[in-house]
């Protein structure tokens, strides 16, 4: 459930030109979550996400609701910046293929591309 929820920050981050990474926040012990770096206005960045969260339907609307627990946002001081990340939600790494927390399942599937026009080789 997490994993969807991260997809959907991760994406809806991407999609308004938010800087997205890994980040290991206070207490975390190692773990890494999803974290976005903004120019020391956070509330604006949070604001942003929750609007365009929402504005992708039920999903959307349900990973907004996410950020109403406890403990399900945090921010750190980095110097001119911050950072707000969501130590419930786990980083997903990007897969080859490009999407982030792919399963690789479906990528694994396809053929290396050879790098010949099969149609010009025909």
């Amino acid at each position: 459930m997490n994993n969807d929820i991260a997809r959907l920050v991760i994406s809806a981050c991407n999609d308004l030109g938010l800087e997205v990474r890994s980040y290991s926040g206070r207490g975390m012990y190692g773990r890494s979550c999803v974290g976005v770096t903004t120019d020391g206005n956070s509330h604006t960045a949070l604001a942003q996400i929750v609007i365009a969260l929402c504005e992708q339907g039920a999903d959307g609307v349900e990973a907004a609701d996410h950020f109403t627990l406890s403990g399900a946002i945090a921010s750190d001081s980095m110097g001119l910046g911050m950072i707000v990340y969501f130590p419930r939600l786990p980083w997903l790494e990007t897969c080859d293929c490009g999407d982030v927390g792919c399963d690789k399942s479906a990528c694994q599937d396809e053929e290396p591309d050879s790098g010949v026009d099969e149609a010009v080789s025909a």
